[in-house]
This record gives structure tokens, sequence and C-alpha cells, in this order.
């Protein structure tokens, strides 16, 4: 009986018995699977072909991802094309946030789809983030490729080459050996990872970081004569940041000035990026004003008012609108008008600033004085060059009432002086 007891505790002890750590601590359920993960087995390499699967060519393990595009094998009999290129722009998933999902193709409605064409055999496709240089291929520092999981995404393997994201499908006959890379995503790489990665590869980093990368797809095959080679390609170029939105005008302090222009308008709006221009345009006439780089912001800008040179009248009403990185926001209406209003209606220019002698020899040039008056108006005319010129005060200019009292005491025609 004690010995039946004795066993039965025995077997309750083992059976209550939990993981625990070195210090001999119980784990918490999270902790026990992350030591699984951490003890689990590797995942079976698809290009091992060791247990004679079938499954594809292997990759040689000192092979390097570094080198040129070669699409086609040296007889030309083999090759690697891209039939759905990658959307121009996605943006890459930072590693403390969700997933952005994979990477569309230029339609946005699928995903890059690549064949292999002029082959029969196992093949394995690898994809990984390279640089954006169509002349070679190198892996991408700040980039990496990450496996997006999904109810109708392919199936794929995530392996590390060199420090490189590499992710492995498969080529099947049944789909005519084309490969749809619905599981393909871009990682963001942290600094401080990219830089303790340059200092181990004794590489020199460079200053400026490139925010467009392309996707790299490789394979490799054996040809009839029993030799393998790799054959690789790489996509159109992708920026992997957030586009900014539409330029918008929010506010301007301005809405109408005089055909002269000169005056500064402020702007206020969203997304003004450093090639920003402020054009007006209406009635075949255009201008393309570049603001004041102190000034431009995102958010605001200060620009000069162009002059009008137009067809016009007494006022004309335009077009404004700003251009930023090829987009161009709404366009507001922005009036042209002269000064007060006391240029006539007729003509949109003021007249030109002259004096009074130069009003008179206007009137002698086209005959409008009586003859009889020709020789007082170059007595008067004579009077004035014998002036001396005013030093510190600049030409004034032409006063009406002086010039209807000139007029009348010379005996020329009566005219109706301008209104100040």
């Amino acid at each position: 009986m004690p010995n039946v007891l004795l066993n039965s505790s025995e077997n309750t002890m083992k059976s209550r018995k939990q993981p625990a750590n070195s210090r001999g601590r119980l784990l918490s359920p999270d902790q026990q699977v992350k030591r699984a993960r951490l003890h689990a087995p590797p995942l079976a390499d698809p290009c091992d072909n060791s247990n004679d699967s079938g499954f594809g060519v292997d990759f040689l393990e000192d092979e390097s991802l570094c080198g040129i595009p070669r699409p086609t094998t040296s007889d030309n009999s083999i090759s690697l094309v891209v039939l759905s290129q990658p959307e121009s722009q996605h943006r890459a998933r930072y590693q403390t946030e969700g997933s952005r999902g994979a990477v569309k193709d230029a339609s946005g409605q699928g995903h890059p789809v690549v064949k292999l064409e002029g082959y029969d055999g196992p093949a394995t496709l690898q994809v990984f983030i390279g640089v954006d240089d169509e002349h070679s291929v190198n892996p991408h520092l700040f980039y990496q490729a990450c496996r997006v999981s999904g109810k109708t995404a392919s199936p794929c393997v995530e392996n590390c080459v060199a420090g490189t994201k590499v992710l492995e499908l498969t080529f099947c006959k049944e789909n005519q050996f084309k490969v749809i890379c619905d599981c393909v995503g871009i990682l963001k790489q942290r600094n401080v990872d990219v830089a303790q990665r340059v200092e181990n590869s004794g590489a020199q980093k460079s200053r400026k970081k490139n925010t467009r990368c392309r996707l790299v797809f490789r394979t490799r095959v054996e040809l009839p004569n029993g030799m393998t080679e790799t054959l690789q390609v790489m996509s159109n170029s992708i920026a992997c940041t957030q586009l900014p939105g539409m330029p918008e005008i929010l506010k301007v302090s301005k809405t109408s000035a005089p055909f002269t222009g000169g005056k500064e308008l402020f702007v206020l709006g969203k997304n003004f990026l450093k090639d920003t221009r402020v054009i007006f345009q209406g009635n075949g006439w255009n201008h393309e004003v570049v603001p004041d780089k102190e000034y431009l912001q995102p958010t605001h800008l200060v620009c000069t008012i162009p002059p009008y040179s137009g067809p016009s009248t007494v006022s004309e009403t335009v077009e404004m609108y700003v251009r930023s990185n090829n987009r161009q926001s709404e366009a507001i209406q922005f009036t042209y008008n002269l000064p007060d209003g006391r240029w006539g209606q007729q003509t949109a220019q003021p007249p030109p600033e002259n004096n009074v002698a130069d009003l008179l020899q206007d009137l002698m040039t086209t005959e409008t004085l009586p003859t009889q008056s020709v020789s007082s108006v170059e007595k008067f005319l004579h009077d004035i060059e014998q002036q001396p010129a005013p030093v510190t005060a600049p030409p004034q200019p032409a006063s009406g009432n002086q010039f209807f009292m000139v007029a009348s005491q010379i005996g020329g025609p009566v005219l109706n002086p301008i209104v100040h």
C-alpha cells in the first residue's frame, strides 16, 4: 500500500512539472512559445535537392547575390522574363508597424508575375530587394524583402543569404512556369542595424539614403549539356516612401493687384515642395513665378506678383494655382485692375510720366497748335531748358492743371484737365 501511494505521488509530481529557466523559475506561456520556436528545427530549404525531391536546382552556398542582370542563358535557350512589373510606389513597412501588404503590379489590381521560358525542369525563384541600378545587381542596405501571409498568398520560404533576406518560390508546370509574387513585401531596416551591418562588412557607408529600390528575381537552371547557370532580372524602380499629397491653396494675402504687379503675395496651403512654382494664366497669357526660397515651407510660401501683359481693359481676371512634384492645385481667381481706376476706360497701361515740355513738344509734332502759337511754344521750351535742373528732387510728373494753363496762354486748343 505505501508503495502504491508513493508511485501515485511521483506520477502526480511528474504530470505537474512545467518548463523552467536556468534559475529554476517557471516559464510563462508566452516564454514557452518563444523557447519552442527557438529550438524548433529549421525549415527545409526548397533549393536543397539532396533528398531527390526534384524541387529545383541547388544554388551554390558561396554564390554572391551581386552581379549583372542576365535574363537569358549563354545559348539563348532559356530566359527569365518579368511579365507584370511592380507598382512604381510602395510604402515600405517599418519593423514597429503592421503589414503594408504585398507589392502590387503597375495596374494596382494584381501582383508582379515572373515566367521561366524555354525550360521544363524543376526550378526555384529567389526574390530579394536590390538597389536602384539597372546596370548591376546589389542588395539594398536599407530595405529587405519580407514574407506577407494571406489566405490566397503563394507559399514561399524566407531565407537569409549573406545578411540579405531572400524569398523562395516554386516554378510549376501546372502554372506554365509562371510565378505570381503575391507574398513579397518590403521592410525598412533600422538605421542602427544598417550601420552595424556596414561596420561588420567593412564597407564605406554612403551619406545619401536612397529611398528607391528594385525587385531582383533569379533562378538556377540546368542546361542540356549538364551545366548549370544562374539567371537574374530586375524589375522597374520602386519608390519606398509615401508620396506627398496634392498641393493645396488654403488662403492668400491678396486676390487682386495692379497690372504692374510687383507686390508680395503670401500663400498658405499644403504640400509645397522645393520645386514649387506659382502659375498665373488667363486670356492666352501665363507667367511662372519662383517662390522666395527663404520663406518656402511645406505649408506656406511668399512670391512676387508678376506684371500682367495680356490683352486687357479696365480689369482682367486670371487663374492662379500652385504646381509641385508634377502635380497642381485647384486654381483660384486672381484679378488684375487699374490703380484706383484713374487711367481711363480703354487702356490698362498708365500714361508715361512726362513733364509739361514733353507734352508740348508732342503737340507741335502732331500739328495740333495754331501756326501763330509755334513761336510762343518754342520760346517757352527754350526758357525751360535754361532753368537749372533740381538737385534734390526728381522731375515731377505732368500736372493736368499746369498743362491747361500753359496751353490756354499760348492760344492752343482747350483740353480737359486730368483729374487726380
